[in-house]
């Protein structure tokens, strides 16, 4: 890990400061908050532009409490407001086959056989599941669902996701 470069995966972002300790009400970013947030963890903070010890964190109503080394008093956490904390890729698990970070996911070019349709620009969280927006020339996104009889073949070598339409998709 490069002590001195940005890193590039979300983790979290700091929404506010919670009562008179340092301590910061983050929105996690990431599946993974009990591993991402431990004790010990170091984030890279954009608005200290440098990684920061998590010293504790801990669910509170709907926010993630985080005690960050080296901020002790509120005024010093109300200054990391608006600040995203990041991890980078060499930090992350392996997933099982089959499963991606959404980061792999985001910029495949999208294929039905030879067909180009688009590029993935983002990933929605609907009801339990995802869904990929396909960002086309000269027409509106389309949005497909993550669905593996959809979804026919990822390769993250050539930036490519082979996808197979159902009928009526594209109406």
């Amino acid at each position: 890990m490069d002590k001195n470069k940005e890193p590039d995966i979300l983790v979290g972002y700091i929404t506010g400061a919670h009562g008179i300790k340092g301590e910061v009400k983050v929105e996690p970013l990431t599946e993974k908050q009990e591993l991402r947030f431990a004790k010990d963890r170091s984030l890279w903070s954009d608005k200290l532009s440098k990684y920061v010890l998590v010293e504790a964190a801990r669910q509170h109503k709907e926010v993630l409490l985080v005690k960050l080394a080296d901020i002790n008093d509120r005024t010093t956490a109300e200054t990391l407001i608006g600040s995203y904390l990041r991890v980078s890729e060499d930090e992350l698990p392996p997933l099982p086959e089959g499963q991606y970070y959404h980061f792999e996911i985001i910029g495949l070019k999208v294929w039905e056989k030879e067909r180009f349709i688009g590029t993935v620009s983002d990933i929605v969280h609907v009801g339990g599941s995802y869904v990929y927006s396909i960002e086309r020339e000269n027409q509106q996104d389309l949005l497909l669902p993550a669905l593996k009889s959809i979804v026919k073949k990822i390769n993250l070598i050539e930036c490519i996701m082979q996808v197979e339409l159902p009928p009526g998709l594209e109406d």
